[in-house]
């Protein structure tokens, strides 16, 4: 299923100014249609999706190499066939990732990944990575970031809205 356009609108503007030196990084990126998609409507020098099929991968990157042909911002999106946990990051700002159908040992992979990349300033996620969360919550991932907004999407694997968790790093 796939985050439908007018959500992932929603989550760029969650997130706020997006400047030019910003990457952005979905995690999970399936088709890539949200790295295309915020290629095109930010201001982000590097939109790269890591996605562990590689038919998926191979699919789409023909896709955005014709399109790339149009449209100049679609020059910086790249797809990388790969499981995140074996990646080096090439120190993304954003982070996005629809972790929803994760493991549980992904989702956990996930959120160490995120507290251990320093120039993470923005992370949007499908799932809560702190689902028993309060005030006084000392996870690792609490302590480094603050929920900022929470947006409610559409998608296309259900009727009903999905929320997307927009987290923003804690002030040192």
């Amino acid at each position: 299923g796939e985050l439908l356009p007018r959500g992932v609108s929603n989550i760029i503007a969650a997130i706020g100014s997006i400047a030019h030196n910003d990457v952005f990084l979905d995690v999970g990126a399936g088709v890539g249609n949200i790295v295309c998609q915020f290629a095109l409507e930010t201001n982000a020098s590097r939109c790269i999706g890591i996605e562990i099929q590689q038919q998926l991968v191979e699919t789409s990157t023909v896709l955005v190499n014709t399109a790339a042909c149009r449209s100049r911002s679609l020059r910086k999106v790249e797809l990388v066939c790969g499981d995140f946990r074996h990646t080096d990051f090439q120190r993304p700002t954003i982070l996005y990732s629809c972790n929803m159908v994760f493991t549980t040992e992904c989702k956990d992979s996930l959120v160490k990944t995120i507290c251990s990349l320093p120039t993470l300033h923005t992370v949007a996620l499908g799932v809560h990575p702190c689902p028993r969360h309060s005030r006084r919550c000392w996870s690792d991932f609490c302590v480094i970031w603050t929920l900022h907004k929470e947006v409610i999407v559409n998608v296309s694997w259900t009727g009903n809205p999905q929320s997307v968790y927009v987290f923003k790093r804690n002030s040192s």
